[in-house]
């Protein structure tokens, strides 16, 4: 997908992916963070932060759950 397209579909300008691309975005609203996302077929979830560092075993969970999402596969 094309920064053009993308813009289209999530409703925000090129721009704005230009520069959040390149690190040069201060603030990016709530919304603008969920259109981009639901463009791209993905979602935020919020979570309860952990007072611990996770262990080897759950980062490795993790891993094996992030695969699917690896598009270059």
């Amino acid at each position: 997908m094309t920064q053009s397209q993308l813009a289209q579909k999530a409703r925000v300008g090129i721009s704005t992916l230009d520069a959040l691309e390149n690190a040069r975005l201060g603030e990016l609203g709530y919304s603008k963070v969920t259109n981009i996302l639901t463009a791209l077929g993905l979602e935020l979830r919020l979570q309860e932060i952990s007072g611990r560092r996770p262990t080897l075993e759950e980062l490795m969970e993790e891993g094996r759950d992030d695969q699917g999402l690896d598009r270059r596969r």
